[in-house]
């Protein structure tokens, strides 16, 4: 197989694109969150600049790429750092997330309904489900601006 049509997989789980993260902020260019652990395999698929904020938590299990430092700290506001360590918290798996315009992108490794095997039991599908559902409902409370 040529390297113009190989596939690689960097990431396996769920991923949701959410509007209008925020009703008066808009990401001029884009802004990576990575969880540390979460980083192996974003090699060559990162921004040029590791952003840095001033909470020290938040350094410590993220790391933040952005092409624009200044759009970076607009956007990364202490409320929606916090959002993003409890929805990192409840979720149970590894998070990231990116804010491109007026979106916010949320991506959770973890197993998915999308994954659904013939040999599980129709209950653990419907539970699956249900999780889920959940995972969208809830990431849509935390990040979407009220």
């Amino acid at each position: 197989m040529s390297k113009k049509n190989r596939v690689e997989e960097i990431f396996s789980g769920q991923m949701i694109c959410l509007d209008q993260f925020d009703d008066t902020k808009r990401s001029n260019g884009h802004i990576q969150i990575f969880e540390k652990k979460f980083m192996s395999n974003m090699n060559g698929w990162k921004a040029e600049n590791e952003i840095h904020t001033e909470n020290e938590v938040f350094n410590s299990r993220f790391s933040v790429f952005a092409h624009d430092e200044h759009n970076a700290y607009y956007i990364l506001t202490p409320q929606r750092m916090e959002k993003i360590m409890y929805f990192a918290d409840v979720m149970n798996g590894q998070v990231s997330f990116v804010f491109r315009d007026e979106k916010l992108f949320v991506a959770v490794r973890r197993d998915s309904m999308f994954d659904a095997s013939i040999d599980e039991p129709v209950s653990k599908q419907t539970k699956n489900i249900i999780e889920d559902a959940e995972f969208i409902q809830m990431a849509k409370e935390i990040f979407i601006a009220s």
